[in-house]
């Protein structure tokens, strides 16, 4: 398996006066309901980071766990959201 390495952020967010918000990070699959976890990631608070997890329990899901257990250790809030849970909201 090819490792790559994770690189630090562009010179302009490095920069004092950028301000991050939240961000989401969701696997392809979870498109069609954007603007359904588009509307958690806005309720969260300012800084925080919500994770679609992909359906069963795949090598895709447990690379998001992983990634989010990450963010926690950095100090970042996580909400971790099941793709499952977004099917039902949108039915």
């Amino acid at each position: 398996m090819r490792r790559y390495p994770l690189t630090g952020p562009p010179r302009v967010l490095r920069q004092r006066s950028v301000m991050l918000s939240n961000f989401t990070l969701a696997p392809g699959s979870a498109l069609p309901f954007k603007a359904h976890w588009k509307a958690v990631a806005r309720s969260l608070p300012q800084g925080s980071a919500l994770v679609v997890l992909p359906k069963g329990d795949s090598r895709g899901r447990q690379a998001f766990e992983t990634v989010a257990r990450l963010l926690q250790k950095e100090g970042r809030s996580v909400t971790r959201l099941p793709e499952e849970e977004l099917q039902r909201q949108a039915l």
